[in-house]
């Protein structure tokens, strides 16, 4: 099992605006706590140290969340902790850690703002997937298998034919579908959800950036101001483009945790299909989320709402709404 040239990064951007009130712009989602006594960048810190030690760990995260990563992660010393001056998306963060790494390191990437509750199957694919690139540099992505029509993720087409026990050639990647679409791919079968995490040779990526993002590159090299680096995603800058892409198939259940009605797909509800975190005291309330910061909450006879409380904020919505924080937030005084 080849780990032992391992490195993991985590990527802790985002904004994570659909769980307001927890999430705010000193608080984003990656530092939240979702129903647990571990943040999702914990949680993330949590399952690389299954497959590599504290000490080959990087964190890429905004400047201004320095503070509260050194808080949630005390177990990373400072030059593990690497700061971006602005947001520049998903190529310029991998790219700016390439940079910290020896060039014939693996190094696997992890977005901080997703949930995988299965640590060991995670583990085990990780080592699977170290095996392949060893040999053969990457990229290698990860594909969740899907469960339902959804039209909010990118979708990787897999290969029938494997290259490897669990690993598929990369046919293209596919940009968020409609719903329609969407049904065809659940059907068709060879269609799985984009993860986000990838592991690949540090020179390998190199290369890739270099080819296909040069200005980029060159800016990353050059130490060139981060602000004046171009905005956009590893996905669409490289990965749509690379040769060799293979997929592993995950075995490990997985969300990235868009908004409230993620949670119970993943995370465990009561006799009545609630999601409970906090004190809280119900009659007939079924198929809710409620979170309690610092209240007890008392509810009867509802379902099917998100009710959240945090400081002196809350928030009651119907689930169908859930969605569209962002336009309620749009009405807040600023």
């Amino acid at each position: 099992m080849s780990t032992e040239n391992l490195h993991v990064v985590i990527l802790a951007g985002g904004k994570g605006e659909r769980f307001w009130p927890l999430s705010t712009p000193e608080n984003p989602k990656p530092f939240l706590k979702f129903f647990s006594d571990r943040s999702l960048l914990q949680q993330t810190f949590d399952r690389a140290r299954s497959v590599v030690s504290s000490e080959r760990i990087l964190l890429v995260v905004g400047k201004q969340h320095e503070k509260i990563s050194k808080e949630q992660l005390p177990e990373l010393s400072a030059d593990q902790i690497l700061l971006e001056p602005a947001g520049r998306d998903t190529a310029a963060a991998i790219g700016f850690a390439s940079l910290h790494l020896p060039s014939d390191a693996l190094m696997l990437v992890l977005p901080a703002d997703h949930l995988i509750p299965d640590q060991n199957l995670f583990a085990s694919d990780i080592r699977t997937a170290s095996d392949f690139a060893e040999s053969q540099g990457g990229p290698v992505t990860f594909g969740i298998r899907p469960d339902r029509p959804e039209t909010g993720y990118g979708y990787i087409k897999a290969a029938e034919t494997p290259v490897a026990q669990g690993i598929y050639p990369v046919e293209r990647f596919v940009e968020k579908p409609d719903r329609d679409r969407a049904v065809e791919y659940l059907r068709e079968g060879s269609f799985y959800w984009n993860s986000g995490i990838f592991l690949w040779r540090v020179s390998r990526i190199q290369k890739l950036l270099e080819q296909h993002l040069p200005d980029l590159w060159n800016g990353l090299k050059s130490n060139q101001s981060y602000e004046t680096l171009s905005r956009i995603s590893i996905d669409f800058g490289v990965m749509q483009k690379a040769d060799r892409v293979v997929m592993v198939r995950a075995s490990f259940r997985w969300d990235d945790v868009g908004s409230w009605n993620s949670l119970p797909r993943i995370l465990k509800t009561d006799e009545q299909g609630n999601l409970v975190w906090g004190s809280h005291v119900g009659l007939e309330t079924t198929n809710c989320i409620l979170y309690a910061e610092s209240l007890t909450m008392v509810t009867a006879g509802i379902q099917d709402l998100v009710v959240i409380q945090r400081g002196d904020h809350v928030l009651i919505c119907h689930k169908d709404y859930a969605d569209r924080l962002k336009e309620l937030l749009a009405k807040l005084p600023s």
